[in-house]
């Protein structure tokens, strides 16, 4: 099933024109290894959840730091609102591929970011263009502490 998923991506990365990907099948036995081959290059990468073939794209101006801090707990439990966050903890990093689709200029990540989130339409991803609030829908319950902020806000003029 695992392969599928693999070939699934890799199929629609090759129809964008990128071939040459990294690819490391377990994240949290490569952790090091991705830390250490990613440490001060920018690009974007792919966390593909192995059991359900869900996956998320993100990028990057230092893919080590990036990569790195899905491994830190404390991240994984402050971005709880974050899909990719909440699916690492539920399924475990060996439960993931990291899938390194191109280093570039750090002043490219967003843009390239976006391109491959809009032709791989990815599950995990909540924003539809890198770095934008676009596509994201606040909880009833965020949505009620904006608002009592604003007022708040209104009221102290």
């Amino acid at each position: 099933m695992t392969n599928i998923h693999l070939e699934n991506i890799i199929e629609k990365l090759s129809s964008l024109g990128i071939k040459d990907v990294k690819v490391y099948s377990n994240a949290y036995l490569q952790r090091k290894q991705i830390q250490l081959e990613n440490k001060g290059l920018a690009g974007v990468y792919i966390l593909l959840n192995k059991t359900n073939g869900k996956f998320y794209v993100g990028s990057s101006v230092d893919l080590r730091v990036r990569l790195g801090s899905y491994f830190a707990q404390s991240h994984l439990l402050g971005g709880l609102s974050s899909i990719i966050c909440k699916a690492l903890l539920k399924h475990g990093h060996s439960n993931f591929m990291v899938i390194i689709v191109e280093h570039c200029e750090k002043t490219e990540v967003r843009l390239k970011e976006s391109k491959y989130i809009q032709a791989l339409k990815p599950e995990y991803n909540i924003l539809q263009i890198a770095g934008s609030a676009l596509g994201y829908r606040h909880t009833s319950a965020s949505l009620a502490k904006l608002r009592a902020s604003w007022i708040l806000r209104k009221a102290n003029g």
